[in-house]
């Protein structure tokens, strides 16, 4: 049965081994690896780092935070370890060191495990857990205190699977003895089950196990000039390429790992091999897979990761699923990858109405790009399309929906802000060796002239900040939103070998930045954000450390002096339609809801959770926060009234022949209706149309 995956508005929400002291070969290359890696930074990076003690230390430090992220194996000792040992005898020679006290701690780990969950866990009166979002370090100081946090940890596993079975079973907790033995007993032997599979996972596959241990090294080299440099794989490379593509090549199969830790079939794509086959269900469960070369894999608590690998494998074109379906029945289907649209890109314009004004509605997920073709065209291409077919449709207004767009393209940026603006600097680029230059449009003209509102929120970044500032500067949009999320700079993606070879693939890519860009104001969103003329609340509108300003090692706000002559438009939303709308907001119920919501949120994430460690204690915390999750999913469960959403009449037609689009259509815009910040730019462009010129 063909079925096709649901696409949401995102409303909320923002990753052998050495046990010897002798260098192998791995080492010397891994040593070979750094220097390449930090070399290229050094070169290429717009702002270089001077590598003292200090620097290592921190590097150290953001890759320890990484590999053990739970704060399950290492203590601050082994971290002050390993930092004395980056600055005095250099980051190879940590990096080795780490690789073979990560397997000591992890096996020390697992050893506790088995010893505690071999026999009867008590919970203790008094006994909590406390959580430290607070601080910058959540290392525990000695192995003492650690294997203290560990058993506390440990027992709230245990007591987050009694949570899950009373709500799962409609149990009744009236006192501690409901827990019987035999329950306890089950609860123990679950968990144990887990953590076996979580270790193994970890050190068993050695091969996956060092490739994970290294990506995250050299990342954090990377990371400690800026939050936005990132080393990566040779594997991983086409992934970030389709990611900022409208096409990759896929099975069309979208997966996840359930409670069972099964790969289960979650999604598939429209069009897609899965698709077409028609062999292929939501909730299928891949057993195994054999490969275009025969060999078979078993994927039983094998995860995401081991099988991701083997489905990224360019080699990999041709797989034989085998799959157990939802009736329990055994079926193989043989796929072969294809090009399929990247639902993660793929939009379309809409119109919003009442009785007496039509507007066009474009939500863009992405700046994406199409660098496989000599036109090389992408969104901004796209963008054009919709507003042409809306303007058949005769709207009135516009509004570009960019929340939860982090970006993409510079180039597509560019040429969106020339959809809008006839002619002169849309932007100032600076790079590390040059002067700053203009970013100019090179069509001139407009596709659209009238009343245009941008959306943004917190998530809002990048290319984003590039169009909203754009706009914003000369007049030309109403941006409507959150302060946005504050990254004023500009990557490239470069191979770590400056000189190429047969083997630079090996030693992987990475995304340098390599400019800033500045506004025609002069100015920089980096660190700031673009801030809307309009605030409305969103969730995380209060959590600010989820801005560039919170990142380490972000670079800073400045400006350029660089003379730039533009011309402001004359036809902005006035100042009483502005002011209208903001009373509106200020009078919302809807809207103070959310912003309550986001306080209370901001609270949670800013400050030391204590979460009691006795049974009774524990599932009234846990009911309090299910209570607190379900009024953020509620926040936005309020059709909208007064106005109708629905597609253009290009969009129509192609929908009669399609009911299976025809279904997911209608979907989208059911949740289209339900968000206020759309309703709110339509009264506010019903309000200028109307009454405002």
């Amino acid at each position: 049965m063909r079925k096709f995956t649901g696409f949401h508005l995102q409303f909320l929400l923002v990753t052998g081994i050495l046990l010897s002291g002798f260098p192998s070969f791995s080492q010397v290359n891994m040593c070979s690896q750094v220097d390449k890696v930090i070399a290229r930074m050094q070169n290429v990076h717009y702002s270089p780092v001077a590598f003292d003690g200090d620097v290592k230390k921190q590097i150290v430090a953001m890759y320890v935070d990484v590999i053990d992220a739970k704060n399950t194996f290492f203590s601050k000792q082994d971290l002050e370890r390993l930092q004395t040992k980056a600055a005095t005898d250099g980051l190879c020679q940590a990096y080795a060191e780490s690789v073979e006290l990560y397997y000591k701690r992890v096996a020390q780990y697992d050893s506790l495990v088995k010893v505690f969950l071999g026999k009867p866990v008590k919970f203790m009166k008094g006994d909590a857990l406390v959580i430290n979002p607070s601080t910058s370090s959540h290392l525990r100081k000695s192995s003492t205190e650690l294997n203290v946090y560990r058993e506390k940890k440990i027992r709230q596993k245990l007591l987050d699977l009694l949570y899950d079975k009373i709500i799962g079973d409609s149990l009744v907790f009236k006192t501690e003895k409901d827990l019987t033995p035999a329950m306890e007993k089950e609860l123990r032997e679950k968990l144990a089950l887990r953590e076996k599979i979580y270790i193994e996972r970890l050190v068993e596959n050695k091969m996956l196990a060092e490739e994970r241990l290294r990506a995250h090294f050299l990342n954090a080299i990377a990371h400690r000039y800026d939050p936005h440099s990132d080393y990566f794989p040779a594997d991983e490379k086409k992934e970030f390429e389709e990611h900022l593509s409208k096409e990759k090549k896929s099975f069309g199969i979208e997966l996840s790992e359930n409670s069972d830790y099964e790969i289960e079939i979650t999604g598939i794509l429209p069009g897609s091999p899965a698709w077409i086959s028609n062999e292929v269900d939501e909730e299928d469960i891949i057993e195994s897979i054999t490969d275009k070369k025969g060999v078979k894999h078993e994927l039983a608590y094998k995860g995401m990761e081991y099988l991701s690998k083997i489905l990224k494998d360019e080699n990999n074109n041709e797989i034989t699923f085998h799959l157990r379906t939802k009736a329990n029945e055994k079926t193989d289907v043989t796929l072969i990858k294809a090009v399929v649209e990247n639902v993660e890109n793929a939009f379309t314009g809409y119109t919003i109405s009442d009785d007496k004004t039509k507007i066009g509605y474009i939500p863009l997920p992405s700046f994406y790009t199409d660098s496989e073709t000599d036109e090389g065209l992408g969104c901004a291409n796209d963008v054009a399309k919709e507003i042409l077919l809306l303007k058949k449709d005769g709207i009135q207004g516009l509004v570009l929906d960019l929340r939860n767009n982090g970006g993409g393209s510079l180039k597509e940026a560019i040429e969106i802000c020339g959809l809008f603006i006839d002619e002169g600097p849309m932007a100032i680029y600076k790079s590390r060796a040059e002067k700053p230059y203009m970013m100019k449009d090179m069509n001139r003209g407009t596709v659209y002239d009238g009343p245009l509102i941008i959306l943004v929120n917190s998530m809002s970044a990048s290319a984003s900040e590039v169009v909203s500032g754009c706009l914003q500067d000369y007049n030309r949009a109403l941006i409507v939103g959150d302060v946005t999320y504050g990254k004023g700079t500009a990557q490239s993606v470069f191979p770590v070998d400056s000189v190429l070879s047969v083997n630079s693939a090996q030693n992987g890519y990475l995304k340098i930045t390599i400019g800033k860009f500045y506004h025609v104001s002069r100015k920089s969103n980096q660190e700031k954000g673009i801030i809307p003329e309009i605030r409305v609340p969103d969730i995380y509108s209060s959590i600010d450390f989820f801005k560039e300003a919170k990142t380490l090692y972000h670079l800073r706000n400045d400006s350029t002096s660089k003379k730039v002559t533009y011309v402001k438009s004359t036809n902005g939303i006035n100042d009483a339609v502005k002011e209208k709308s903001k009373a509106r907001i200020a009078g919302s119920a809807e809207f103070k809801r959310v912003q309550e919501l986001a306080d209370s949120l901001k609270i949670l994430a800013q400050n030391d959770l204590t979460v009691p460690l006795e049974i009774l204690p524990f599932i009234a915390y846990m009911k309090k926060q299910d209570d607190f999750m379900q009024r953020i999913d509620d926040a936005y469960t309020r059709k909208q009234e007064g106005i109708k959403i629905g597609n253009h009449a290009f969009a129509k037609t192609l929908l009669e022949v399609n009911e299976d689009e025809k279904e997911f259509n209608q979907a989208v815009i059911d949740e289209l209706m339900l968000d206020p910040v759309i309703a709110e730019a339509f009264w506010i462009s019903r309000d200028f149309i109307n009454f405002g010129k």
